[in-house]
């Protein structure tokens, strides 16, 4: 048995036997981990735990040879994002995130720049105001996170004649691009991306004044519905990401 102490953003959290966890961990050093926190929950609380989705922690991870599951041992908090938890909406959109995530992260492999973009998500959405956190915090993970795994989305050029699309273009969500006018579809697959959200994809954002003037408010729920269906497809996931109902309720 080997041991490695690492920083870790915990992803999900299962209660296991009366007084350990099964924790979910993404890790600077090895990627993607599943770890037993053993008498890590309060008998007293039963399933309640100190550890929780959010955190940032630093821990030793004595792997175990041939095994899916290690264990975690000396875990201390560096970051609990309070901000974040604090705020329903922000906490849904960060739950989306890591639900996605843990659907799309297929190897335990270190990934130092993925480990850096949970890092400016989680920072910016916990000193960002809700308004910037959906949509755009959300769609910007929805877009960058599968291109970081090579499931790039294409924004710029239609993917069938090449040219520009000025005014946005259909989602062909196999293809991982956009159609123009003249090779979509026009509309009848309700996949259709506006220059305002791809200016927002991409980070051209421009202020939420003018997108509330576009009325993109009504159409918050379809294109958030759009980045995760493409997530999903190319993550080949059947079902629907459960916290994605959560924060359809909430933002209602």
């Amino acid at each position: 048995m080997t041991a490695t102490k690492t920083h870790a953003y915990i992803l999900k959290v299962l209660p296991f036997r009366e007084s350990s966890a099964i924790v979910y961990l993404f890790t600077e050093s090895t990627g993607l981990i599943h770890g037993v926190a053993r008498g890590i929950r309060s008998r007293k609380r039963g399933a309640s735990t100190l550890l929780e989705r959010g955190l940032l922690v630093e821990t030793f991870v004595y792997f175990r040879p041939n095994r899916e599951l290690h264990t975690l041992g000396n875990i201390s908090v560096l970051e609990a994002f309070p901000e974040t938890r604090a705020s329903l909406l922000r906490t849904a959109v960060r739950d989306i995130a890591f639900e996605v995530a843990l659907s799309g992260i297929k190897v335990s492999d270190p990934h130092p720049e993925l480990f850096g973009f949970f890092a400016k998500f989680l920072h910016y959405l916990e000193s960002c105001t809700e308004s910037q956190a959906y949509p755009f915090a959300l769609w910007r993970f929805l877009h960058r996170f599968p291109a970081l795994l090579g499931f790039a989305l294409g924004l710029e050029r239609c993917i069938v004649c090449g040219d520009i699309l000025p005014s946005g273009g259909e989602l062909d969500i196999a293809a991982g691009g956009l159609q123009c006018a003249s090779c979509g579809v026009k509309d009848k697959t309700n996949r259709f991306v506006s220059s305002v959200v791809i200016d927002t994809l991409t980070g051209r954002k421009r202020e939420i004044t003018e997108i509330q003037e576009q009325n993109i408010g009504r159409d918050l729920r379809r294109i958030t519905r759009l980045l995760t269906h493409f997530c999903r497809y190319h993550f080949e996931i059947r079902n629907d990401y459960r916290s994605l109902a959560f924060l359809e309720e909430i933002v209602e």
